[in-house]
């Protein structure tokens, strides 16, 4: 089967590392398979190099969201692959790909991938509502993110949204020895390290969290140092840094420690996986901490109680919204602190997410050519 993927860019992000994935074992199996990314190549090219290791061609349109012919450049693309099946994942390559492939009878899947908090997208939704019939099958990453995407969309109940959860790869523990100088230069002799890992932007909630940091400290016990240190970039850094150097806290000590491309890998240096996020459409960084067994301490959005109530280990959660003086966020990340372990779950394998998908294309197909 060919199989074309279409993605807004080949970044480091959570859909873009499902793509990969996906395309992997696709490839695997004897597919063809071409990603189109609508923008440019990316800078960090860990992703790109992931999918042509894999004999997956990959096609840039070096467009702009805001570009009016990135249209009809994605139509001729279609048109030149000539594949058997789309699959566009993400809102926007969702929209473009219903317009791109209208009228060339070529199956189409359309994947959420969010739950969209952002500000500035209601006309996407809009779009959305009036265009999501030129899709053959909607797909979703989690519950939440279908039921949430329904309502904003005012789409009816009848609309038929089928969830297939992401993979994840079981997650290789960092070294010891790493994790252990990664701990002592972030906070010497710390008794607990809190993780998190995430793009530093609004919709993480990093910046509310340190708001409410100081119930924790004070039940931390008596002569025990604990470091927070998040793993991740983003454009609201230097704003979370200088936030995070006017904390006073003599046994709390928060670290921005950026980006590292084997971030999974140094949550084995956690004692506890944490996250405030206020946006979470499925939550992979917390699954790939599950294959770690951590305890995890989740806000309670969107799809991270589906996590944490499919999870084995331990885990818990806070709602951050009606936490406004953080001592919940406080008591849950304290009574995580007294868990062991787990010996770790995959949530969704690699081979059971491609033979969903890979079912799903064959079932859209035949129903395209009956």
């Amino acid at each position: 089967m060919k199989i074309l993927q279409i993605i807004t860019e080949l970044g480091g992000g959570g859909a873009e590392k499902i793509i990969a994935m996906l395309s992997e074992g696709l490839a695997a199996t004897g597919d063809t398979v071409t990603v189109v990314s609508l923008l440019k190549e990316p800078q960090d090219t860990t992703i790109p190099d992931r999918l042509r290791s894999a004999g997956v061609d990959i096609v840039y349109l070096n467009g702009k969201k805001s570009d009016p012919f990135l249209l009809f450049r994605l139509r001729r693309t279609i048109k030149q692959i000539a594949p058997d099946v789309i699959h566009a994942h993400l809102i926007h390559p969702n929209l473009l790909s219903r317009l791109a492939s209208a009228g060339l009878g070529i199956p189409l899947v359309n994947t959420i991938h969010t739950a969209e908090k952002r500000s500035g997208k209601k006309k996407y939704f809009l779009m959305d509502k009036l265009t999501w019939r030129l899709a053959d099958c909607m797909t979703a990453v989690s519950a939440a993110a279908a039921v949430y995407h329904r309502q904003l969309c005012g789409l009816k109940k009848s609309v038929h949204i089928r969830v297939i959860p992401n993979a994840v790869d079981p997650v290789v523990p960092a070294p010891e020895e790493l994790c252990r100088s990664l701990r002592e230069q972030w906070c010497s002799g710390a008794d607990k390290v809190i993780g998190c890992v995430g793009r530093l932007d609004a919709m993480k909630g990093f910046d509310i969290m340190l708001d409410r940091l100081e119930p924790l400290s004070h039940l931390i016990p008596d002569g025990e140092k604990w470091l927070l240190v998040v793993l991740g970039d983003g454009p609201d850094r230097e704003t979370l840094e200088r936030k995070a150097a006017g904390l006073r806290f003599e046994n709390l000590k928060v670290v921005f420690a950026g980006f590292h491309s084997n971030a999974a890998s140094l949550m084995n240096l956690f004692d506890i996986f944490f996250t405030p996020s206020l946006c979470e459409g499925y939550g992979l960084a917390v699954t790939e901490a599950m294959t770690l067994g951590l305890p995890v301490v989740c806000n309670r959005i969107d799809a991270l109680p589906e996590l944490c109530s499919a999870y084995d280990g331990d885990s818990f959660l806070f709602d951050l919204e009606e936490d406004k003086d953080g001592m919940e966020m406080a008591v849950q990340i304290f009574s995580a602190s007294a868990c062991e372990r787990s010996c770790g779950m995959v949530l969704m394998s690699r081979a059971k997410m491609v033979q969903e998908y890979r079912h799903l294309y064959e079932t859209v197909c035949r129903r395209k050519r009956n």
